[in-house]
């Protein structure tokens, strides 16, 4: 029984062990390649046990490695080691040699998760005639991965290892790693490189280079190979040919430099793309992304053949704090990772609140935003019944509220739709963003780590301008298109007064009414209407969208963009408990204009709610309190 038939056992033997991404994983998608019971792929456990033993050698595990030196003179592991070769000359050790601690020399020892991944990823085939095409018979099935383990679960040595290895399996192998900074991609290949200095044999045959980049490279007969560390500069990554790429903490990454590397690999007949990540704090990404994809495939609704998705991560109904869950998320607990590390980052919590996020996401995996955000993950999961634009008929010729937040330049400009559905007693709510051309190309966009890209693709995102974002041409223009496409009826638009004359005066130049043409006592007849936007303008309205998205009655129909930037805010109280919204404090760009557009909106539905919205806001902020209470049903999320 090899390395992944043992761990296939296992996790049908101890179930409770194993969260229910890695059981569908292994049960329902590996084990009946593994017995031979597919017609379309076949297992073949030789690639992946070479690399193992490229790793370990003849020891089978740590506990191997211990007895056999238990009885060894010595005052570090490898004197141990150095005298129980001695006397064992046919016993072979690796090639790969650890270099940290008092564990510098050693051989690097794959945890069970590991070699079940290495074995799935290698050795799972095309049968002959049964792939796409002719050249894909007897080679690898799996071209992408997706392994999301806990942090400190040897992931980063993992991938340091495949880097070295497959510069020696492939002539003219061209590896890559990257990540969202250079300085983490670095740190990946340094620690090959220490990694090939600490083996004599490697070090014999590796060279280094540093200019024009960090390259290490091996002169095969084949051909030159390489491994390189790049930075998250997308635009220079263009013709690139890698055989392998590998992806450092994809939780953060701009979705062009993901598909750069894809993209890049359509020469080479049987590539991998890696991706070994914990989960993240970033909404609507290259994660989630990836995230959602996995689950369609783990749930049997189609998705790649070639993409394997591998989530390690506790379940929805898991006790955080119960010690047995943990190694659901970190399969390596006890190995790699001590289990006293998680106590302690617990105990931490009750001196710093904020650290439980961190846990959660980083230790659990479970969705996360960041810390100093106002909603969690939960919140702004609030699903849809509305996924498309074909889903909206119902809500034809309905009375709908409007909200828009204007940017000039390198910016985002929004403008929100609330539909107020009276019978479902929730309010759908349609976003629409727009960019300049030229903002694409900042570094701001690189660095916020989203696909603006893909997003204007989908429609979700909108060009506004070359330079600047001409706002009077567009968001009239946008309005005219609803009503022509919807027949809604806009009776109020919330508005943020800054640059927005322009813009008004479209409006106004349309039939609407503002609150400039009309005495005082007959503003409230008004369509166009200012949203103060300090505490006093905007604090009913926090109050409500927080209550409505956690009682899972505001719905964005699942837009990624609305997603993320409901992520990015904080709020901000004054001495009086009111409140004002801002964007979170990190080093990257994040934008909240889409969130900022819905409560505009949302502050002039909730002063007219007796008349556009009957029954919605029906008992107040208590009786949306006690709503919220009432389907908070799992404290552990």
């Amino acid at each position: 029984m090899d390395p992944l038939e043992e761990y296939i056992g296992d996790i049908r033997k101890h179930p409770d062990s194993y969260c229910d991404k890695i059981k569908r994983a292994y049960i329902g998608m590996i084990k009946p390649i593994v017995e031979g019971k597919d017609q379309d792929f076949y297992y073949d456990p030789n690639p992946g046990m070479k690399f193992i033993r490229f790793c370990q050698g003849d020891i089978k595990d740590q506990a191997d490695l211990n007895a056999r030196l238990s009885d060894c003179p010595g005052s570090r592991p490898l004197d141990k080691l150095n005298f129980y070769q001695m006397y064992n000359q046919g016993f072979f050790a690796g090639r790969l040699k650890l270099d940290k601690d008092q564990w510098a020399g050693m051989p690097m020892i794959l945890a069970p998760y590991q070699k079940a991944y290495v074995l799935v990823k290698y050795g799972i085939k095309w049968r002959k005639g049964r792939g796409p095409s002719p050249e894909k018979d007897n080679k690898r099935r799996f071209e992408e991965t997706f392994l999301v383990v806990g942090r400190k679960n040897g992931k980063t040595t993992l991938e340091q290892a495949e880097a070295i290895y497959g510069r020696l399996m492939e002539p003219g192998a061209e590896v890559y790693v990257t990540a969202t900074t250079f300085q983490i991609a670095r740190r990946t290949w340094d620690g090959a490189l220490s990694m090939i200095q600490a083996s004599p044999i490697l070090s014999k045959v590796f060279k280094k280079r540093l200019n024009p980049r960090p390259e290490i490279y091996y002169q095969a007969k084949g051909g030159l190979s390489h491994f390189y560390a790049l930075s998250s500069a997308h635009k220079r990554m263009d013709g690139l040919n890698p055989s392998r790429a590998i992806i450092d903490e994809g939780h953060a990454l701009p979705r062009e430099i993901y598909d750069v590397l894809k993209q890049g690999r359509s020469a080479r007949v049987s590539p991998i793309l890696s991706m070994i990540t914990t989960s993240g704090f970033l909404r609507g990404g290259l994660f989630d992304q990836m995230y959602k994809a996995s689950e369609r495939i783990l749930n049997n609704e189609g998705g790649a053949q070639n993409f394997l998705p591998l989530i390690y991560e506790l379940d929805k109904d898991d006790d955080p704090r119960e010690e047995s869950k943990w190694v659901k998320a970190n399969p390596a607990l006890g190995i790699t990772k001590k289990i006293q590390f998680i106590r302690d980052e617990i105990t931490q919590t009750a001196v710093d609140p904020n650290a439980w996020n961190t846990i959660k996401t980083k230790d659990f995996n479970r969705l996360g935003v960041d810390n100093s955000a106002w909603l969690t993950a939960k919140d702004i999961d609030v699903g849809t019944d509305y996924p498309n634009e074909e889903s909206l008929t119902k809500t034809n010729y309905l009375s709908v509220v409007g909200g828009f937040d204007l940017a000039v330049k390198h910016d985002t400009t929004a403008f929100a739709t609330l539909i107020p559905m009276a019978e479902e007693k929730k309010i759908l709510c349609k976003v629409r963003i727009w960019v300049s051309q030229d903002f694409l190309e900042t570094e701001t966009a690189s660095r916020s780590g989203v696909p603006w890209r893909s997003w204007i693709e989908r429609g979700l995102v909108r060009i506004g301008g070359q330079h600047f974002l001409n706002n009077a041409d567009f968001i009239p223009d946008y309005v005219r298109e609803e009503f022509k496409k919807h027949r809604w009826s806009y009776q109020k638009i919330g508005y943020d007064a800054w640059h927005a004359d322009e813009v008004c005066k479209k409006f106004v130049d349309m039939g609407f009414l503002s609150e400039n043409q009309l005495s005082n006592s007959q503003k409230e007849l008004a369509c166009l209407t200012r949203v103060e936007q300090g505490y006093k303008g905007l604090t009913e309205a926090c109050s409500w969208r927080y209550g409505l998205l956690k009682a899972k009655r505001l719905d964005f129909m699942d837009n990624p963009v609305v997603k993320w930037m409901l992520s990015n805010r904080k709020i901000i109280n004054d001495h009086n408990g009111n409140r004002r919204p801002d964007r979170i404090d990190s080093g990257i760009p994040y934008k909240i204009d889409g969130g900022r557009a819905i409560l505009d909106a949302l502050a002039v539905l909730v002063k007219n709610k007796d008349r556009l919205a009957p029954g919605i806001f029906e008992g107040g902020l208590g009786a949306l309190a006690k709503d919220v209470e009432s389907r908070e049903g799992n404290i552990n999320e």
